[in-house]
C-alpha cells in the first residue's frame, strides 16, 4: 500500500493541531492557566516558529499552515497564562464573560 507523503503530512498536521483544542477549551472554561510552565510555553513557541520558518524555507505549505495553527493556539494559552501570572485574573474573567455573552 502506497501512502502519499502529503497525505501523511496533512493527517499528522490535523492530529497535532487538534491536540491543542481540549487544553485551550479547558483553560478558557476554567479561566485557569496555572498548570502551564512558562518555560514549556516559550520552548514550544520557539520550536513551532522554527518549524514555520523551515516550512517557508522548503516551500511546504502543509508544514507552514499546521504549525501556524499550533502557534496560534499556544499563544492563546500563553496570553491566558500571562494574564494570570500578572494578577489580571479579574480582567481575564471580565473579557471571557463578555465574549461568552456575544
Amino acid at each position: 500500500m502506497h501512502i502519499d507523503g502529503s497525505l501523511l503530512g496533512i493527517i499528522a498536521g490535523i492530529l497535532t493541531t487538534l491536540s491543542y483544542f481540549p487544553q485551550v477549551i479547558k483553560t478558557w472554561k476554567t479561566r485557569s492557566a496555572d498548570d502551564f510552565s512558562s518555560a514549556w510555553i516559550v520552548v514550544l513557541c520557539a520550536g513551532l516558529t522554527l518549524w514555520i520558518l523551515y516550512g517557508i524555507y522548503i516551500k511546504d505549505t502543509i508544514v507552514m499552515i499546521f504549525n501556524m495553527l499550533g502557534l496560534i493556539q499556544l499563544l492563546i494559552i500563553a496570553l491566558l497564562n500571562s494574564a494570570q501570572r500578572t494578577g489580571r485574573r479579574t480582567k481575564f474573567k471580565e473579557i471571557s464573560d463578555n465574549a461568552a455573552l456575544d
